[in-house]
């Protein structure tokens, strides 16, 4: 196997289009039981972060497929809302119904963000490679 160095690049995300089928694929797996309310949930958070700008990794054990580094300031607001809608995860959601608390921990940098995104390549326009 050919030892490929990571790369990095600029890109903007290609998230609005995301339905059902992707939410289930999402999904696969021990989850236990997902509902309907959790698929919504996974569809409006990856449109929050449409057109957002980030910056993104590509290894040799990506597969093809690329994970998100950081937010470009540009994008933080996307980025907060992104967050948010995780955190209303019925298995991993720290701040279900807590919008006041969330705010305040994210105004007073106690909030990290624990979700992990890792795209495909048709989910993102890679603009340049840093």
């Amino acid at each position: 196997m050919e030892n490929k160095k990571e790369r990095k690049f600029i890109a903007v995300l290609k998230t609005a289009d995301k339905n059902i089928a992707d939410a289930k694929k999402v999904f696969e797996g021990p989850f236990g039981t997902v509902t309907q309310e959790d698929y919504d949930n996974y569809i409006k958070r990856m449109a929050v972060i449409d057109g957002a700008t980030v910056l993104v990794v590509q290894d040799n054990f990506s597969n093809g497929n690329y994970g998100v580094i950081s937010f470009h300031d540009n994008s933080l607001d996307k980025f907060k809302e992104f967050c948010y809608l995780a955190e209303q995860d019925l298995f991993f959601g720290s701040y279900r119904d807590a919008r006041e608390k969330f705010d305040a921990d994210w105004e007073n940098d106690e909030y990290e963000c624990r979700s992990v995104l890792t795209l495909e390549p048709h989910e993102l326009e890679i603009k340049s490679e840093i």
